[in-house]
């Protein structure tokens, strides 16, 4: 069992948004910090904002047919629609 008082891990990396949870949140119980996030954000999960793409610029001899020079992002229905131009990413 838990120690009294003792704070939640993941609620402190912003990943448990269990009102069961045994530990405390920001110390308090998890189920009265847990209605105390949704009455501040009218309910909705607390998800990190999402980050713009990072800039790009155009290599000499990009295939402007496959990729958008502008974003770097590949073109619908070409085979790299969903990639990024010189991204690692999957």
């Amino acid at each position: 069992a838990p120690g009294i008082g003792e704070e939640c891990g993941d609620f402190k990396r912003g990943a448990c948004f269990r009102a069961s949870c045994k530990f405390l949140h920001g110390g308090k119980p998890a189920s009265e910090a847990a209605s105390a996030v949704a009455n501040a954000n009218g309910g909705a999960a607390g998800l990190p904002t999402p980050r713009a793409a990072g800039s790009f610029v155009a290599p000499d001899g990009l295939d402007v047919k496959l990729f958008d020079p502008t974003t770097g992002f590949g073109l619908f229905g070409t085979p790299v629609w969903g990639t990024r131009y010189g991204s690692t990413q999957p």
